[in-house]
């Protein structure tokens, strides 16, 4: 009879972070939202880079009102068109890379956007300005609880401390 061999014990923590990465890649590819424990996964695999862009982006709000960053373009409290000079960007080029590198560090597609002190870092999302679907991690300096109303339904699940899961859909 053949052995089995034995799986180092080292390597048993690694096969975890192994299937919520491959999780995470096929939920990417597939164009569907990421299940639950890929969400949590994520976040616990990433939490430095979330913390970073949580005080890159208060200290950048502060400055300029900058109240989304994407891969591709930002918004203004008080501008939302684009494109824009580069000197209205409310970050500098530098910056965004910095951002841009943090994003690509903790697998967000879709960058951040933030409303009264809320971040939101979506991972997934779909529709047309005033209606879709959004889900992603938030981070809040107050205590979050789920909404429900006629147009939307914001749903929260706490992860630790400051930090929710997501679903926001606006019919």
């Amino acid at each position: 009879m053949a052995e089995h061999p034995q799986v180092p014990a080292g390597s048993r923590r690694l096969i975890p972070l192994l299937a919520v990465a491959i999780a995470i890649a096929f939920s990417g590819c597939s164009g569907v939202p990421y299940p639950e424990f890929a969400l949590r996964g994520l976040f616990r695999l990433h939490r430095s880079h979330f913390e970073r862009i949580v005080q890159m982006s208060d200290s950048d709000y502060a400055k300029t009102r900058v109240t989304r960053i994407g891969n591709d373009f930002t918004r203004l409290e008080n501008d939302w068109g684009w494109p824009r000079s580069e000197s209205k960007w409310g970050i500098t080029r530098s910056r965004w890379e910095e951002y841009r590198h943090e994003f690509a560090a903790s697998g967000l597609p879709n960058g951040i956007d933030r409303e009264q002190g809320e971040i939101r870092f979506m991972t997934w999302a779909i529709g047309f300005v005033g209606e879709g679907t959004e889900d992603g991690i938030l981070w809040a300096p107050h205590p979050m609880k789920s909404t429900k109303s006629a147009r939307q339904t914001f749903l929260v699940k706490p992860i630790e401390g400051n930090w929710y899961l997501y679903h926001w859909d606006i019919p």
